[in-house]
């Protein structure tokens, strides 16, 4: 997220950018822990004490990410400004990066991260943050290089965009990179789920394209944060991704750079906002509506189980690694921990998953929904030794059964198969064969699906979620004719 100086006062509880009227050349070590280790990859610097493996992935992703948003900005920017190397200080965790910021940036110690303007440097924290974060951030001292305003003073600037500083950087934050599928444009699930609710109900919780346009920075912090944020990356992606509406954007930002109002300006290159809102809806629905492929996670293939963590959201009070079997193992000692990621949203899919206890505690499946409003975790799957039960959730604290199934299915010594299939708000679980519990869930859509732990260790592998669409697509996928066998 950006903050300009004429809006300090505003702290947004998520990942921050800190700007600074003066901009130097200092890409040292300066201010970091000696036991940091630079690693280099094109303009960027990671600057970590995490492992060397995990610490030459990331940097290759950054590298990587930085040169393909940069061609893509192009377009955007037109003609832009001249690269500059960029940092960034990755701790271990949210505690370490907090007793950092409380030296370097002690307004930032809640928050998830920030850009300092000054060096150049984004400084964030890796276990709890899913890799888009950190896309997100890199992209924004992009942007301020190709805008020749690295210090970002255009934010103080009445009527400047704000919309579109935080739609680019969350649209690049999607950034895939994978043999034969890399580029931009993946609808970010978290997003929008969001977007999905606040048009979905009467009325409407989200902005109108009215109000987003000229929306100040304040905006995109605090109890509006989610609901501006995601309404930005859904502008921005139907720009973006329709070619049409795509070749506006640059004349829409050259108007805007050369002194006209956001409002304004966007109504002068795409017309009546009436029309183009119910375009903007449509864009959203047909997304919700896409068919979607399967997707595996943490199982062998070609994509190590250290680099799929990176896409995850891993929790601050426990542990989460790469096992021996192939799957990934937590380890806790507080509450409740979870591993989550985004998807969907889904409203008739299965999720397939392994698990095996491995010492006290209860393991379980996470389900959520990133609306509007409420709390994001709905429903938890327990499979305690009393028995399996399923629990709402309306907040950390707050949890209801809403059933359960007695007996102890995890034995601690071999992999344990479980299906859930979700259809419409109803969730049906079985081990293997064995039906195990039926129950209607809070909400009838899910958007964020993931492992927790309740104290103690558990591992887990081979994690499938196949909507629909995918087994529809799976079964009407014609065979290849047996082969004769001579005898």
């Amino acid at each position: 997220m950006l903050l300009s100086a004429a809006n300090d006062g505003v702290k947004p509880a998520q990942v921050l950018v800190v700007l600074a009227a003066l901009m130097v050349s200092d890409v040292s070590q300066a201010g970091l822990p000696k036991t940091f280790v630079a690693e280099r990859q094109g303009s960027i610097t990671l600057l970590s004490d995490l492992d060397s493996t995990t610490r030459r992935s990331l940097v290759q992703r950054f590298g990587d990410f930085m040169v393909s948003w940069r061609a893509t900005l192009r377009r955007v920017v037109g003609k832009p400004g001249q690269p500059r190397p960029v940092q960034v200080a990755l701790f271990e965790s949210a505690a370490d990066y907090a007793r950092h910021a409380r030296h370097d940036a002690p307004e930032r110690t809640e928050h998830g991260g920030y850009y300092d303007g000054r060096r150049r440097r984004v400084v964030t924290h890796y276990r709890d943050n899913p890799l888009g974060v950190i896309l997100h951030e890199l992209s924004h001292a992009a942007l301020g290089d190709a805008m020749a305003d690295a210090a970002h003073t255009r934010l103080t600037r009445a009527g400047w965009p704000v919309w579109l500083e935080e739609g680019l950087a969350e649209y690049a934050s999607t950034y895939v990179h994978a043999k034969g599928a890399s580029g931009f444009g993946a609808p970010h699930a978290a997003r929008l789920a969001t977007v999905v609710d606040a048009i979905g109900r009467r009325p409407a919780r989200g902005p109108s394209l009215e109000m987003l346009l000229n929306a100040p920075i304040g905006r995109f912090g605090g109890a509006t944060m989610a609901t501006y944020y995601a309404h930005a990356w859904a502008l921005t992606h139907l720009l973006m991704t329709t070619p049409t509406l795509a070749l506006k954007l640059p004349r829409y930002l050259e108007r805007v750079r050369t002194g006209a109002n956001s409002r304004d300006a966007f109504v002068s290159e795409y017309g009546d906002l009436a029309a183009l809102q119910r375009t903007f809806e449509g864009h959203i629905i047909a997304l919700a509506n896409r068919p979607q492929a399967a997707r595996r996670w943490f199982a062998p293939g070609p994509r190590r189980v250290h680099e799929q963590l990176h896409d995850w959201t891993r929790h601050a009070r426990g542990e989460w690694r790469a096992d021996a079997s192939g799957g990934i193992e937590g380890r806790t000692r507080g509450s409740y921990d979870y591993l989550t990621r985004a998807v969907g949203p889904l409203h008739d899919f299965t999720l397939d998953i392994e698990l095996q206890r491995r010492g006290d505690g209860t393991p379980g499946i996470v389900l959520g929904y990133h609306g509007t409003e409420g709390y994001p975790y709905h429903t938890l799957i327990g499979f305690g030794r009393r028995g399996v039960t399923v629990r709402s959730a309306s907040s950390e604290n707050q949890l209801g059964v809403l059933g359960a199934t007695p007996g102890d299915i995890l034995d601690g010594k071999r992999w344990v198969p479980i299906r859930l299939r979700i259809r419409d708000g109803v969730l049906i679980a079985w081990q293997g064969r064995r039906h195990l519990v039926t129950v209607t869930l809070p909400r009838r859509a899910v958007s964020l699906v993931g492992v927790y732990l309740h104290g103690g260790s558990a591992a887990f592998r081979r994690v499938e979620v196949t909507p629909a669409s995918a087994r529809s697509a799976q079964a009407q996928r014609p065979t290849r004719p047996a082969r004769a066998v001579m005898r």
